[in-house]
């Protein structure tokens, strides 16, 4: 038994991902991944594999919003480049830096603000990533009865107003950032989907004490693993992995 486990690990709690949407995070500028299983996630580099961990850490570690929000996480692409750096980029066969820089590192500051044939890089106003989630535990449960909502045999949500009273209840938790241009702003918020109107920019905000309550074991990277037997790793997905059977979620 691990002492210092959380409460549900030493209890073997599992909650199931079965859904996850993403609309303009990252490098995605739509995503719809739906598994009933475990899942391995595969690809080659730059495949996306990286941006799929950050839309699930966004959402579930209760961590997440306590750090300030990354321009990084809203969808951004080379839309027209100016004629100065078109000039430049002339200037060599594979381009110029300017033309060549990912806009997913460009500091919110030197986007530019306006949408004109000036500018090089657009973007969204806002990144958003939900999940679904199944499997709940009782004590989750009466956590956030009001926002829980039936599933379908997929673990998608029933949105079709006649669910059957012995359909099974899931919880849908979003993370969204948004970008205001005006005052070069970043704002960010995990929220309940259900309880939200997000065009009205109303939000019905998910409490810290709810996320601390969903099973999920987050590794920090700038710490080395422990994978040795008696090692806490080893002891938590023991305790997490109990069936065998994965299937890949590979990104092109």
């Amino acid at each position: 038994m691990i002492d210092d486990a959380p409460r549900w690990a030493r209890r073997g709690v599992s909650v199931r991902v079965t859904r996850l949407r993403a609309t303009n995070f990252r490098g995605w500028g739509e995503l719809d991944l739906r598994r009933t299983g475990h899942a391995l996630v595969v690809g080659e580099p730059r495949a996306g594999r990286t941006d799929l961990v950050v839309a699930l850490t966004r959402v579930l570690d209760p961590r997440s919003t306590r750090s300030q929000p990354s321009i990084a996480d809203i969808h951004q692409q080379i839309s027209q480049l100016s004629n100065q750096a078109r000039k430049a980029g002339a200037a060599e066969p594979g381009g110029s830096d300017a033309t060549k820089q990912d806009p997913a590192r460009v500091p919110a500051a030197e986007l530019p603000k306006t949408k004109g044939s000036n500018g090089s890089v657009l973007h969204a106003d806002f990144g958003e990533v939900e999940v679904t989630l199944a499997d709940l535990e009782v004590d989750l449960e009466l956590e956030v009865d009001g926002a829980l909502e039936p599933l379908l045999p997929d673990g998608t949500v029933d949105e079709s107003g006649n669910a059957a009273a012995s359909a099974p209840l899931g919880l849908r938790l979003a993370y969204r950032v948004s970008y205001d241009a005006a005052t070069d702003a970043l704002e960010h918020r995990v929220y309940f989907p259900v309880l939200s109107e997000p065009t009205s920019d109303r939000y019905v905000r998910v409490p810290t004490a709810v996320r601390l309550m969903i099973p999920v074991v987050f590794l920090d990277a700038a710490r080395p693993l422990q994978l040795r037997a008696e090692g806490l790793l080893r002891q938590l997905m023991t305790l997490r992995l109990r069936q065998r059977h994965y299937e890949p979620w590979k990104l092109r």
